[in-house]
């Protein structure tokens, strides 16, 4: 045994109501120039795109 942790690919839980299949389409224009200007460090240095 290596120490490691092995879960199994699985969603373990999804809001059913839910109208968006992505967080992605949770935010809007404006509320991702928020996020792009307060992380806009983080984002850089890890090469996140929205």
């Amino acid at each position: 045994m290596n120490g490691r942790v092995k879960f199994k690919n699985q969603v373990l839980y999804r809001n059913k109501d839910s109208q968006s299949s992505t967080y992605r389409d949770l935010y809007s224009k404006r509320s991702q120039k928020i996020i792009a200007e307060r992380f806009e460090k983080d984002i850089d240095t890890f090469k996140y795109t929205f």
